[in-house]
């Protein structure tokens, strides 16, 4: 199957004088066979590989021509893994590579590390479908990791931030149930082998934070805030490597579990400054939803219009984030929060039409956590 996507570009944030890049991107769902992760097992990560790229110049403006072929493994497939693809792949990298710059002096070199960018953020954001980033077991398509971890691993779970006011039970269950998983997924990313007998160590969150790949240091600064390792030192060292990536990752979704990490370590100053600021990012597909979704668990619904907005992106990956989110805004139903008024029941019940299947699959059990069907009869 084929996709076609047309964006028009613009120039990533800090990156100038280098012209803006248009791409169109045409995405093809293979199935290939990849054999990564512990113990020889395929790890369950797509494989982005963009081909037959050309580029060329009309006037201060870069349009790119490449195809964008996954792949994946089909003995690690889930049901709606093809439909995923199909349905967000290119909208991702397109989305991605139109935050990019390119200068004719060095666009061979400008457009290799736009396409590395662009497949990482597509990995990242199936990771986040597949295995976590506000999956619940139920969820279609959510699956967990199958490594033989130790038992401690789960227990290591620290719902570091349990008892801040806003912060809704079932979020924290969901961060519970998804800990594992995430552990599992940075000990393939680094190569690291295995876990301590301890849960997690310092060493392992190090090299996350380390990783030449974007997920990589997302899982670091997600297990960060819900882990406490007893070594004060190593401790001190995780901080300045989460307030590092909170004010100066590339990656908004590194940015924003770094932050959301250090509110919970206690850090709560550095952490909710970061937010607010990645919150008021311009920056398209900036993951703006969730730091409204950490924010709001801080007792700060203002980003409701950017849950909103994602609700209604033309990816329906971010539809679908969107969903899953949606409930850390449960505790202001009925208030208005910058001239919105917060109504989830109605949000949601938009998307029982969605184009996307799996948008519409999901909504029926995050509506079900969120007992809205209840609610909206009661309506």
């Amino acid at each position: 199957m084929e996709i076609i996507a047309q964006r028009s570009g613009e120039r990533h944030p800090g990156v100038s004088p280098a012209p803006g890049l248009a791409c169109k991107v045409a995405a093809r769902v293979a199935a290939g066979r990849v054999g990564f992760g512990i113990g020889g097992r395929p790890d369950g990560f797509p494989v982005p590989r963009f081909r037959n790229m050309l580029h060329g110049f009309t006037g201060a403006k870069c349009v790119l021509a490449t195809r964008l072929d996954v792949e994946c493994d089909p003995a690690t497939a889930t049901e709606g893994s093809d439909a995923w693809f199909a349905a967000s792949a290119s909208g991702i990298a397109c989305a991605e590579l139109e935050l990019g710059a390119v200068a004719q002096a060095s666009a061979d070199a400008d457009l290799v590390l736009l396409l590395d960018d662009a497949g990482q953020r597509l990995v990242g954001e199936f990771a986040k479908w597949q295995f976590g980033g506000g999956a619940a077991p139920g969820a279609v398509g959510a699956r967990r990791l199958t490594y033989d971890l130790p038992p401690s691993v789960a227990r290591a779970f620290d719902p570091r931030g349990a008892g801040l006011p806003m912060r809704v039970p079932v979020l924290v269950t969901r961060e519970r149930q998804a800990f594992a998983t995430m552990v599992a997924q940075l000990l393939t990313i680094t190569g690291a082998g295995c876990a301590t007998p301890g849960g997690i160590s310092c060493v392992l969150l190090e090299r996350g934070f380390a990783s030449p790949k974007s997920h990589g240091q997302y899982l670091a600064a997600f297990l960060a805030g819900r882990h406490d390792s007893g070594n004060c030192a190593a401790e001190r060292e995780i901080d300045l490597r989460l307030a590092q990536a909170a004010t100066w990752s590339r990656h908004p979704d590194v940015a924003i579990e770094a932050a959301m990490s250090l509110v919970l370590r206690g850090k709560q100053e550095p952490g909710i400054q970061a937010l607010q600021l990645l919150l008021a990012s311009e920056r398209p597909h900036g993951d703006q939803y969730k730091a409204a979704f950490y924010l709001a668990q801080l007792g700060d619904p203002s980003g409701y219009g950017a849950l909103v907005n994602a609700m209604h992106s033309s990816i329906s990956h971010y539809r679908l984030m969107a969903v899953r989110h949606a409930l850390a805004f449960s505790p202001y139903q009925g208030q208005v929060v910058e001239g919105i008024r917060v109504d989830l029941r109605s949000l949601l019940a938009e998307r029982i039409g969605d184009p996307d299947p799996l948008v519409r699959a999901e909504l029926a059990y995050f509506m079900n956590e969120m007992d809205v069907p209840r609610q909206m009869s009661r309506a």
